[in-house]
């Protein structure tokens, strides 16, 4: 038994009627829980970009929506998305009640990614998605934050979900399961071509060798360290 593969126009409804139902029952959403809202609506919505979201059919390590371990502090982020043995995406599922420009969510999910940096491409996180339903939030997570403060800057996608039908197109063409694996492999199109420019940025990013340098001064000297807050 294999996932089931849509067409774009396929896609398109089948989303408009997840966006229906969330906008009919939206006011009491705030009380669902975590669970609730991403079997209801997050999961379908990939599983309509034709990610094998159940993992149907697919050895462990083929799996494409990959529940995460808890670190060592209790923390981590729910899914890791990988498509043939790639590390592409890392997604924070959240309930309604929460606002996903919240700094201190958005840098917990931007950490998760931003830790992966320093390893193999096929291991490499260079995106995360912080996302309801009601907000999809996605961060380019390739350069360091200075402070918490500074992710909001980060945001190459800023959504709410009366968005995913006008920008249907842009969804389809950078989440889509197979578009997303054509794109990993140069990472120069697709998501990947939607990266912040460093200008743009420039007094809230640090490229990642500066960034280690500088954690080693302030080992050394006792000053105050960019370790993620809790």
């Amino acid at each position: 038994m294999t996932s089931p593969t849509y067409s774009k126009t396929e896609a398109r409804v089948g989303i408009e009627k997840l966006v229906r139902t969330f906008q009919q029952f939206e006011p009491s959403l705030t009380d669902a829980t975590e669970a609730q809202i991403e079997n209801d609506y997050l999961r379908p919505m990939f599983r309509y970009l034709n990610w094998n979201v159940d993992n149907t059919g697919l050895s462990k390590a083929e799996w494409e929506f990959v529940l995460q371990k808890t670190d060592q502090v209790g923390r981590r982020p729910d899914y890791l998305l990988q498509i043939e043995g790639q590390h592409l995406l890392f997604m924070d599922a959240k309930r309604v009640k929460h606002g996903m420009h919240d700094p201190r969510l958005l840098y917990q999910v931007y950490r998760y990614a931003w830790n992966t940096q320093s390893n193999s491409r096929p291991r490499r996180v260079d995106f995360a998605i912080l996302t309801d339903f009601q907000e999809f939030v996605t961060l380019d997570c390739t350069l360091k934050a200075d402070r918490p403060e500074a992710v909001q800057k980060f945001r190459v996608i800023d959504w709410r979900y009366t968005d995913y039908v006008p920008q249907f197109d842009v969804l389809w063409d950078l989440f889509e399961r197979n578009q997303m694996l054509s794109a990993s492999r140069d990472r120069q199109s697709g998501l990947w071509a939607r990266r912040l420019s460093e200008k743009a940025v420039k007094s809230n990013r640090i490229p990642p060798d500066k960034a280690f340098l500088k954690d080693l001064d302030h080992d050394k000297t006792g000053g105050a360290s960019c370790s993620p807050r809790t």
